[in-house]
């Protein structure tokens, strides 16, 4: 497993693999933990966040429910998917996603997924 990283090339953004772990010691020291249990299947996300996620999801048909603890890359959630991903929560959610959670575990399901984002949605902005 590969975390990731932020960063811009001729204007783009690309999320480049950490090879120092850098990222991973951040994540630790903020305890980030975005692998916890999501036990009840129920989603708590709000519609934004699911039609988000469907759009981009190739595997995912449309009458299909969308579990907390479904695999996303297992529903078409590639790379170039990812930083489409990211890109639109960003922006729905006027939220920046930190370097220490670009890891894998945070986009490995959707729960894991609404879990990062609601808990930068409750963050104060800093004056």
């Amino acid at each position: 497993m590969c975390d990731y990283r932020r960063t811009h090339v001729h204007g783009r953004l690309c999320l480049s693999p950490d090879v120092t772990g850098e990222a991973q010691r951040r994540a630790g020291a903020l305890n980030c933990d975005t692998t916890e249990g999501h036990g009840d299947m129920t989603p708590s996300w709000d519609k934004s966040f699911e039609s988000i996620l469907r759009s981009l999801l190739r595997g995912l048909s449309d009458d299909a429910p969308l579990n907390p603890d479904q695999d996303l890359a297992s529903l078409g959630l590639d790379s170039m998917a990812s930083v489409e991903l990211l890109l639109n929560l960003e922006e729905t959610y006027a939220i920046e996603i930190p370097d220490e959670l670009l890891q894998p575990a945070t986009f490995a399901t959707a729960g894991a997924l609404w879990q990062a984002v609601s808990g930068l949605r409750s963050v104060e902005p800093k004056a």
